[in-house]
């Protein structure tokens, strides 16, 4: 999970997504094309806080495994 936080909300979950794909290459050694390939079938977002724009993004660990 990475989190980020600001306005707008949109910009925030895409940066979290963004965080989350370089996490997964450097951890696990995913490509960046199959990592957001992926995300985009099963990861999920959360909202914190509309207003500041928080945001988790999220990807089970049953996903993680070395592609």
């Amino acid at each position: 999970m990475t989190v980020a936080t600001g306005c707008p909300m949109e910009r925030s979950a895409a940066q979290a997504y963004a965080w989350l794909i370089l996490w997964m290459e450097q951890e696990y050694g995913w490509d960046r094309w199959r990592a957001y390939d992926v995300l985009t079938h099963v990861g999920t977002l959360s909202v914190g806080y509309y207003a500041f724009g928080t945001v988790a993004a999220k990807i089970a660990k049953r996903y993680l495994s070395r592609p």
